[in-house]
């Protein structure tokens, strides 16, 4: 969601102001600002990438074939501490779910999966192995969780820690690709790349830097189309990239796709594959894009869709059910179109404990990440707990 505390000049400049900004809208009478926990108990997994499991890659886009190391830095055992509450569940055992899995035999899904990497921001699951993927701010790593035991192991080990980060993430369960979004936030002009691993052998058959697209690119979040073709926000420019035979090219770039404080975050691929939907951070707020022509149409939002939280914005979303689901900071929202070709749209919120990332589906509900990325862009020390948190409210 938000950059990094080693950020460039520039980079930081904005974001100090944008904070600012929003501190002063939300300053109280008396002139106090109103305060914003960003942080949770527990401990943390250093998730520093200095071993890998079984098939995972590293930077050079080799494949290891050894055994996954016995380091906590790269998994974790399964067992955590207490989740937030407010519709999301409150313990990892306090209830499972039997679903039928491809690989033979049924998963019981927990409520909670502790993270291995610190300041996870997106993730994805992958329906066919039943596997929960996710990033990190620091480091540019790659976990993979299973749900069966609720280990958490390195998949892929970013070789650049402090330096890259992995965002927004999407399953071609068809293909058996992993699309990652990745970003370095020290480079200026900045550097955003599209990775695409293969989900079988484990390995990074492609980078593709986004500069194609614009020279100062950055990758927020990746959806990919049915025929295969991958969509990715970027959160610097009112820009939106096509991916397709191992290139990027501008797909749509309008003013609406920008912001004075912080631009675009998720996307996602309608069905049908005629449209797809790309939200705005802060002032949070979605696009309609064309995928016939990138012809850019702001949606007509009523309802709920603000989070007051400092720095909070719309940020992960997932479609479910002919609805999106978008995470907030401390908010989860439930979008449904009012016209069916959804320039115009209803939501409805629930407010839920700050920290929160992305929000991912599997067979046996909703998942949230638990990654206090805004605790990382205002430079705190890694506090967690870091977890996927199954939701279990009514929305």
């Amino acid at each position: 969601m938000l950059k990094a505390r080693s950020m460039t000049q520039r980079t930081s400049t904005l974001l100090v102001g944008a904070f600012a900004a929003l501190a002063a809208c939300t300053a109280a009478p008396d002139g106090s600002s109103e305060e914003t926990d960003v942080t949770a108990s527990g401990d943390a997994s250093s998730g520093e990438g200095s071993s890998a499991a079984t098939g995972s890659t590293g930077e050079d886009g080799t494949t290891s074939t050894g055994s996954a190391s016995d380091s906590s830095s790269a998994s974790t055992s399964g067992e955590a501490g207490t989740a937030p509450t407010s519709g999301m569940t409150e313990g990892p055992t306090a209830g499972t779910t039997d679903t039928s899995s491809s690989t033979g035999g049924p998963v019981d899904y927990q409520d909670v999966y502790p993270l291995a990497g610190t300041y996870p921001e997106g993730g994805a699951f992958d329906p066919v192995d039943e596997l929960f993927f996710v990033g990190t701010l620091e480091g540019g790593d790659v976990y993979r969780v299973d749900p069966r035991d609720g280990s958490s192991e390195l998949f892929f080990a970013g070789s650049k820690p402090g330096l890259w980060m992995t965002l927004g993430m999407a399953i071609d369960a068809e293909r058996r690709r992993l699309w990652v979004c990745a970003a370095d936030r020290q480079e200026d002009p900045y550097t955003g790349e599209v990775w695409v691993f293969d989900l079988e052998s484990g390995a990074r058959d492609h980078v593709i830097p986004l500069m194609a697209g614009d020279e100062a690119a950055w990758c927020e979040d990746i959806a990919v189309a049915g025929d295969g073709r991958a969509y990715a926000t970027d959160r610097e420019n009112p820009n939106i990239y096509r991916i397709e035979g191992g290139e990027a090219s501008l797909f749509a770039s309008d003013e609406a796709l920008g912001s004075n404080l912080i631009g675009q975050n998720g996307i996602v691929v309608l069905p049908g594959d005629d449209v797809l939907i790309a939200a705005v951070h802060l002032p949070s707020r979605l696009n309609r894009v064309s995928l016939a022509d990138g012809t850019v149409t702001p949606i007509d939002i009523e309802g709920d869709f603000v989070d007051a939280g400092i720095g909070s914005g719309a940020d992960g979303m997932v479609y479910v059910d002919g609805g999106l689901y978008v995470i907030f900071d401390g908010e989860l929202a439930r979008v449904e179109p009012t016209l069916g070709d959804w320039s115009a749209v209803y939501s409805t919120a629930v407010e839920l404990p700050r920290g929160l990332t992305d929000v991912v589906q599997t067979p046996a509900g909703l998942y949230l990440i638990n990654g206090q990325a805004i605790g990382f862009a205002f430079g705190q020390d890694p506090n967690g707990p870091f977890q996927l948190v199954r939701y279990t409210g009514d929305l």
